[in-house]
């Protein structure tokens, strides 16, 4: 006996997101815990992001950093992703090339 399930494939997209936190210099604080919290607060807001990219840091002025960390994510392609990308060809960004020469 065959099943009639009927399984529906809808289109995917990947997008990228990007976590950021400031710290003082001062703050004792490990670059695996900062890199931790910006993971967690990723994947609590998209739970199936995938290829982190590494930790980048970056210092603003004389007293704070600025930890960045970006993540693909899949989502489904509705009427207002298609109206938001209008599927014109996006130039490849610091991040994918980033994720490339990880792979």
């Amino acid at each position: 006996m065959t099943s009639s399930v009927k399984q529906l494939r809808s289109n995917t997209i990947d997008i990228q997101i990007l976590a950021e936190e400031h710290f003082d210099l001062e703050e004792e604080i490990s670059l695996e815990d900062i890199e931790l919290i910006l993971r967690r607060r990723i994947l609590l807001a998209y739970p199936s992001a995938h290829k982190f990219s590494s930790l980048i840091k970056e210092i603003l002025d004389q007293n704070t950093i600025l930890y960045r960390l970006y993540a693909k994510v899949t989502i489904p392609i509705d009427k207002a992703t298609k109206q938001m990308f209008e599927f014109n060809p996006v130039p490849k960004t610091r991040f994918e090339a980033i994720i490339d020469d990880m792979e």
